[in-house]
């Protein structure tokens, strides 16, 4: 590797690192805070376990998964009830995510990127849908054991669990319900 690649590949961690400080769910009362590359880390832990029961391109789904939420280095996280409060937020978000990926990323990060944000979704964007959302769930989860009785952070959990059975469907639609499980 040349010197000028090596520099390009120190810049960019430099700028990953931001993830670490970036704290989800932002608006809500929280216990313990989450970071957006503590989520990423959690997300593609689970897309590793989802693979015992669903049939996709672990190494593409697994891609995805860690740099899902990189666009946030630059426009920070929106929370998914913002998002769904306001729906035209939520398609300028996207526009600027969009923005984002084709100015700050290149190469195989861009190219996982975009698979995420296409309209026609494969089996493994379905997969990292399913593992983000999984993720809400196991916050929120932790968060309601800890004592945040909130009634935002059960709305949280509601919602996460109302988003999961979608993703289900998509998956059963597209047989990629493993037939025999991997996990023994």
């Amino acid at each position: 590797m040349n010197q000028k690649k090596l520099a390009a590949i120190k810049k960019f961690i430099t700028s990953t690192y931001t993830l670490k400080s970036i704290t989800r769910y932002n608006n809500l009362s929280r216990v313990l805070n989450e970071s957006v590359a503590e989520h990423s880390f959690f997300v593609a832990l689970i897309v590793i376990k989802l693979f015992e029961c669903y049939d996709f391109n672990l190494l593409k789904s697994l891609s995805m998964a860690t740099v899902h939420d990189l666009p946030e280095i630059y426009i920070t996280d929106m929370p998914h009830n913002v998002k769904s409060s306001f729906p035209d937020l939520a398609l300028i978000l996207a526009s600027a995510e969009s923005a984002v990926v084709q100015k700050k990323f290149s190469g195989t990060i861009r190219k996982s990127l975009k698979s995420l944000s296409k309209d026609k979704k494969s089996v493994e964007v379905y997969i990292v849908e399913l593992a983000d959302i999984l993720s809400c769930i196991q916050y929120s989860e932790k968060e309601i054991s800890l004592g945040n009785s909130t009634e935002s952070m059960h709305l949280v959990l509601k919602e996460s669990n109302k988003r999961i059975e979608e993703v289900l469907i998509a998956l059963k639609t597209l047989k990629a319900v493993r037939k025999n499980s991997r996990s023994k």
